[in-house]
């Protein structure tokens, strides 16, 4: 089974479109007093995040709408289920409005949240789950799928939801499984053959020194190299971090940051084309490629996916080593 992972860079070669919300109205009295007008409006909530009724909320979460356009002087407040505010800051980049608390939000509660923009106040009521507890199991050799899909694709900022989409309709899943946790977790990383079984004809990879303070874990690495369907792809300057579920089958708020070097894809989506085809596609949907922690070159797109979910694949055999050594040596794996 082939993985196209380079397939991720298709996302520059569709549009998207679409809000989700009806125009609102004020009543608008001409000043004269002799009619009264109504006023339509133009701007519109795209989306919210968490969505209205949403039970399983991540403890950690930040709390965004994205409205159809900008507005500058909007704000986010969120209170509990009794009124009480929770402390937090609200920002506004172009359309995205978001809040950030001061402090963790608390397993198993209600929130509302409001947000106050030029058509007035919108509310949406959620929850968070379970998660945030200690972990009370040993996790070691327990088998996740990684599911990017389930994120919230943040970066690049207007092609988002799109790269999510392009995700779900690829046969992309990675396995990351824990091989040693104290203070710090060591992850065995692979490519699934979609069933939650491992690729053993595509390379391992390994994410070491990820600093562990029960339940959340946060990892920093130079650079991730993923060899998928003979297309060798970086991302730099990762993090990754999130959270185990107390019985441990789970990990959740998963957020993975870092920068995707765009030139091993241009043969994919640009055949012919020089190391900058792929960025100027991206430019053209307002996502500018940024330089590469690597070389220092202008072709690298920054990717920031929040609020993914791993599940624990279970029963799973623990995940294996493959260098390209073993891979050679491997019948199955030959051409």
């Amino acid at each position: 089974m082939k993985h196209h992972f380079a397939a991720l860079g298709a996302m520059f070669l569709f549009a998207c479109s679409g809000g989700t919300d009806t125009d609102k109205t004020t009543d608008d009295p001409d000043p004269t007093g002799d009619t009264g007008n109504t006023q339509v409006c133009q701007n519109t909530i795209q989306s919210a995040f968490p969505a209205d009724g949403e039970t399983e909320a991540y403890y950690r979460t930040n709390v965004r709408f994205v409205l159809l356009t900008s507005d500058a002087g909007a704000t986010i407040s969120v209170a509990d289920a009794d009124g009480n505010p929770v402390s937090g800051s609200s920002s506004v980049d172009e359309t995205i409005v978001e809040w950030v608390a001061d402090g963790d939000l608390t397993p198993s509660t209600s929130y509302v949240a409001t947000l106050s923009y030029e058509c007035g106040d919108e509310s949406v009521t959620w929850s968070t789950n379970e998660i945030g507890g200690k972990v009370t199991v040993d996790v070691t050799d327990k088998v996740y799928d990684l599911d990017l899909a389930s994120g919230e694709f943040v970066e690049p900022p207007t092609v988002g939801d799109l790269l999510g989409a392009v995700i779900k309709s690829k046969d992309i899943q990675i396995l990351v499984s824990p091989t040693a946790v104290n203070t710090e977790v060591t992850f065995l990383g692979a490519l699934g053959n979609g069933d939650g079984t491992q690729d053993i004809c595509s390379e391992s990879f390994s994410l070491a020194g990820a600093s562990y303070d029960n339940p959340d874990f946060e990892l920093t690495a130079k650079v991730l190299p993923l060899e998928i369907a003979d297309v060798q792809v970086e991302i730099g300057d990762l993090l990754l971090s999130g959270t185990f579920a107390p019985d441990g089958t789970s990990i959740q708020g998963t957020t993975l940051f870092g920068t995707v070097d765009t030139r091993p894809l241009v043969p994919v989506l640009a055949e012919g084309g020089k190391d900058d085809a792929v960025c100027l596609l991206a430019k053209g949907f307002g996502a500018p490629c940024v330089a590469c922690p690597s070389d220092g070159q202008p072709f690298c797109l920054s990717l920031g996916v929040e609020n993914i979910t791993a599940l624990e694949i279970s029963p799973s055999d623990p995940l294996e080593e493959r260098t390209p050594e073993i891979i050679a040596k491997d019948k199955a794996c030959a051409p």
